[in-house]
């Protein structure tokens, strides 16, 4: 039986479920490691801090369904960054292996201090970086005896993938190197659910399958979380079922989005939309995943008697709680519908197709400037630049909310985190799903075909500008569409508009990545536009090179101030909003 160093063995296995790429910044005890990651046949991407890396990996983990941050106990020691990252990727439910190069075990058993260290010199000081995690890791393995290893490297990642949440490994710097004899990695690693409880199965699949037969008023809501109750089924269950099919905005693109049965995102109770749902006598509430991106007036609160709630690993409804798979639980629901039809419901209901929005626009003169408007014309026209297979990312505030009214083509997914509020987030991550695309792009899966698009605000751009230093060096594609308002909205209606610090210093945007080491080399291309109007903005849509997004196309969208509209959030303080919204529906008050 051939000998083969622990660390090799690690990222073997990772290679084995799916992973390619590992996120890291080099470090004092994590350089064996890295070169272990090489040997393995591994890219390692070097990013500029601990906290870019975890943003890149949580990325290329919600794409590529596994990723690999590499740190070491001197990161988390001086900062907490990577902790910050972690936390996001636990909420969001992203599988990521966190791997902390500590010092030798004998340095840690004879208490010698470390330099630049604010902890004791206890034996068992190192145990509490491992408990910093355990509120944001669903398991903590220690590697200290080389028998147990590869089961506890084993048990890690199966937890990481059947939980899709974060795991942490801690490997002594001289354990790395160190020769094991195992023939674990002829063997795949068992990722097979386990099985329900029949009595629980069968008892939650009749409920269900009663509720579905005789529902009036049907709707499939697609939440942030649904990627864990399995995306084939929940995509089959919307062709199969015909109910009328809705998301919300932090995550789109689970569904086929052209299905004549999808009404797109639910953005408020009082369109026709949400009060389809809040009038609904069964609601398939998939994947729920709280989270303050909801603003007022409406919060994704349903009444308990109709709503079906479907958790990774449970299933809830009125009262009752089954500690179930709710993949499983969808493919028995999926196997009984095959075996019977349904009936059409009596009357489909009146509910908005999201394709004909964008034939519906108001014709803008090609000179008039770049402005919102109450029809969203900025982002229903720039949905007809997305094709097949695009990576859509955007930021929380601005694009987050115009990414509610994008029209998607089939197999286009749009990332709109409602979790991480980290201005230099959306960036970083971008980098890790833009090498994460490129992977798919050579094994010619269908996302691979499409490009990485991001939409980002002026504030994530500038405090995450050294991610563009990966950015060039791992030579990443990826289409930047730069949101310039020139003033933040919400801050100036909540501290007054005239205030002083509502100007900020302004930058040239157009002119900053030569500052980040823009390279002149053709086969990389990088280019900057921008756009002023709205036949500026045509122009650029259409434009080959943008299109192809090939290298880097950065485009700056600066969109023109004006007497914004007051929010019915602070309408008790500016009035109303003069919105079509509020004339026809109005905000609710106390």
């Amino acid at each position: 039986m051939p000998g083969i160093p622990l660390g090799r063995f690690l990222f073997a296995r990772l290679r084995q479920v799916g992973l390619n790429a590992v996120q890291a910044v080099p470090s004092q005890n994590n350089f064996e490691i890295l070169n272990q990651a090489i040997s393995a046949g591994l890219e390692w991407t070097q990013h500029s801090s601990d906290l870019n890396a975890g943003f890149a990996a949580d990325g290329y983990g919600q794409i590529r369904g596994i990723a690999a941050l590499i740190t070491s106990f001197e990161s988390l020691e001086k900062k907490m960054s990577v902790k910050d990252a972690i936390s996001g990727s636990y909420e969001g439910m992203v599988p990521v292996v966190v791997i902390v190069g500590t010092p030798p075990r004998m340095e840690q058993f004879q208490a010698i201090k470390f330099h630049h260290r604010f902890c004791d010199s206890q034996p068992d000081v190192l145990q509490q970086f491992a408990n910093w995690f355990t509120k944001i890791t669903v398991t903590q393995e220690i590697l200290l005896d080389p028998n147990e290893a590869t089961d506890q490297i084993d048990n890690a990642i199966r937890e990481c993938i059947l939980q899709s949440r974060p795991v942490y490994i801690e490997l002594p710097e001289d354990m790395v190197d160190m020769n094991i004899f195992t023939t674990a990695l002829d063997d795949p690693l068992d990722l097979n659910l386990p099985p329900n409880d029949d009595e629980l199965e069968q008892t939650a699949l009749v409920e269900i399958m009663s509720r579905i037969r005789m529902a009036e008023r049907p709707v499939i809501l697609i939440d942030a979380g649904a990627s864990t109750c399995g995306a084939r089924e929940i995509n089959r269950l919307a062709k199969r079922t015909g109910f009328p099919t809705a998301t919300t905005s932090v995550r789109r693109g689970l569904v086929d989005e052209t299905l004549q049965n999808f009404h797109g995102p639910m953005c408020s109770k009082y369109d026709r939309l949400g009060a389809y749902v809040e009038s609904s006598d069964l609601i398939f509430h998939i994947g729920p995943i709280k989270t303050m991106f909801w603003s007022p007036p409406f919060v994704p609160e349903f009444k308990r008697d109709t709503t079906i709630t479907f958790n990774w690993n449970c299933i809830a409804m009125g009262h009752q709680l089954w500690e179930v798979s709710s993949r499983l639980i969808f493919q028995k629901i999926l196997r009984s519908l095959s075996q019977e039809r349904l009936q059409d419901l009596a009357t489909y209901p009146d509910l908005p197709n999201v394709r004909e929005s964008i034939d519906m626009l108001p014709v803008q003169k090609k000179a008039t400037p770049l402005r919102h408007d109450v029809y969203a014309s900025l982002w229903r026209r720039i949905s007809c630049f997305f094709r097949p297979g695009d990576l859509i990312l955007t930021e929380t505030i601005t694009a987050g909310e115009g990414a509610r009214s994008f029209v998607l083509p089939r197999n286009a997914i749009v990332i709109n985190s409602g979790l991480h509020r980290s201005p230099e987030y959306m960036l970083a991550t971008t980098s890790g799903v833009a090498i994460a695309q490129r992977e798919l792009d050579e094994s010619k899966y269908p996302f691979g075909q499409g490009r990485t698009i991001l939409f980002e605000g002026i504030e994530g751009f500038q405090q995450a500008h050294r991610v563009f230093g990966t950015v060039y060096r791992e030579k990443l594609n990826m289409v930047v569409f730069l949101i310039n308002e020139k003033q933040e909205s919400v801050e100036r209606f909540m501290h007054e508009m005239e205030m002083k610090h509502n100007h900020g210093a302004p930058w040239r945007y157009s002119e900053s990545l030569s500052f980040f080491g823009s390279p002149s080399e053709t086969s990389y291309p990088v280019s900057v536009s921008t756009v002023r109007t709205w036949g500026e903005l045509d122009d650029i849509l259409d434009d080959k090179r943008v299109q192809s997004g090939a290298g880097l196309q950065l485009v700056e969208l600066k969109i023109q101030p004006q007497v914004l509209e007051v929010p019915g959030l602070f309408s008790g303080k500016y009035g109303e909003c003069p919105s079509l919204l509020t004339e026809k529906y109005g905000f609710m008050k106390d």
